[in-house]
């Protein structure tokens, strides 16, 4: 039986972010000294920038004229700056030393991450990095940690009416809890928000264990396992292992395959609480995207117990 069906919406974060007619970015950019430690500094400047303006990804797209710099931030894409073609193989080659990645493939998709400490300090964060081979050079898009991570259940924006019904999801012992909602809308922040509902609701009296790609933050109360596919350590295979490991709460970061659908599903029939994400249109669509990728309409009608949307 579906318990609860609601979109919700996050609220802005009122954070300043730097928009294409003040020009800050762009003139920093063009203030660096045209030398051998160009590149060096014109990364640190843009991945500050993308950190300082709370953006989720930050995109270097080589075109036939420019390479465009763009900071994406509640889910639109805001011009940075604008470099010479000149500069690209020097920008590209710098990210690419970061991301330990070998400079010399130039016509292959690559990915890796970038170990990066803001320069406020604190701890180094992790960011994701994925180059792609066009026409005119390489596209580089960087995803930046989701930050709102202190954020109270209560505070992500959801409507009363909908925070109660989440808040009777999570109240149950067992069952199985999906979003869905574009890429960078939050979700990982809301799935951490509701593993800290529970943990300040229960304590060390329930068992937490996350299944996440990457990990994110370290939340202190969980058990958090990184997949590694080229390892062989893919989300069905670290799910099989984690229901062997007795977990009250268990969050998977995304359902992608028919198996970890199945498994996830027929762990919240079994006395977990398992929350996940899954890639649909809208929140109705869920049911019929399960069913697409060869889970029984039994099973999706007798586990799924919430689905949530949110932009």
């Amino acid at each position: 039986m579906i318990v609860g069906t609601a979109n919700i919406r996050r609220r802005e974060s009122g954070i300043p972010f730097i928009m294409e007619h003040d020009g800050l970015i762009q003139s920093a950019i063009d203030a660096l000294a045209p030398d051998d430690d160009w590149a060096v500094r014109a990364v640190d400047l843009l991945l500050a920038a993308g950190h300082r303006t709370d953006c989720s990804d930050l995109h270097v797209l080589c075109r036939r004229d420019a390479v465009a710099v763009r900071g994406r931030r509640e889910g639109d894409l805001i011009p940075f700056a604008s470099l010479a073609v000149a500069r690209r193989d020097m920008l590209i080659g710098r990210l690419k030393v970061l991301a330990r990645l070998p400079a010399f493939v130039r016509h292959e998709p690559q990915d890796g991450r970038i170990e990066w400490r803001p320069p406020a300090g604190g701890d180094p964060w992790i960011l994701r990095i994925a180059f792609l081979p066009t026409i005119h050079g390489e596209n580089a898009v960087i995803r930046f940690p989701e930050r709102r991570l202190d954020l109270e259940l209560g505070r992500l924006g959801m409507q009363p009416d909908v925070l109660t019904t989440v808040e009777c999801l999570l109240a149950r012992p067992e069952g199985t809890v999906l979003l869905t909602g574009p890429s960078s809308s939050g979700k990982t922040s809301t799935m951490y928000a509701m593993l800290a509902h529970l943990h300040a609701a229960r304590g060390d009296r329930l068992n937490f264990l996350t299944i996440e790609d990457p990990v994110e933050r370290d939340l202190g109360f969980a058990g958090q396992v990184q997949v590694d596919e080229a390892k062989g350590l893919t989300f069905e295979r670290a799910l099989r292992a984690a229901l062997r490991q007795d977990p009250n709460v268990l969050m998977i970061g995304e359902i992608r395959d028919q198996e970890t659908a199945r498994t996830a599903l027929q762990a919240g029939m079994t006395g977990h609480l398992v929350l996940s994400t899954l890639h649909a249109g809208r929140s109705s669509l869920v049911f019929s995207r399960l069913v697409s990728i060869g889970v029984s309409r039994y099973l999706t009608a007798s586990a799924l117990t919430g689905v949530l949307a949110q932009r």
